[in-house]
């Protein structure tokens, strides 16, 4: 997944200019955290493990390459990749 300096840079190098409007949904970690604590409802010992810079740079990597192209990245899709993170490390 592209940093926001990177994709700052690929709008710009395509010819855009910096007043150009672009259309970007942007997810970050503390969207992660947020699902996990409100929707999810893990415990805080998960939480906890799920809110470091290395996990949410995992969970947001596999939501860039695994999303559906016409639907995008929903909140069900960040669900499911918090889910098989969780089970990968072994979190349960």
């Amino acid at each position: 997944m592209p940093t926001i300096d990177e994709a700052v840079r690929r709008v710009l190098n395509a010819g855009s200019s910096n007043k150009d409007h672009v259309a970007v949904a942007i997810w970050s970690g503390e969207d992660i955290d947020t699902w996990a604590k409100d929707e999810m409802r893990l415990p805080y010992k998960i939480r906890r493990k799920l809110a470091t810079r290395k996990a949410h740079n995992l969970i947001l990597d596999e939501l860039d390459h695994h999303h559906d192209a016409e639907q995008g990245i929903t909140w069900v899709h960040i669900q499911y990749e918090i889910e098989e993170y969780i089970h990968a490390e072994g979190l349960q």
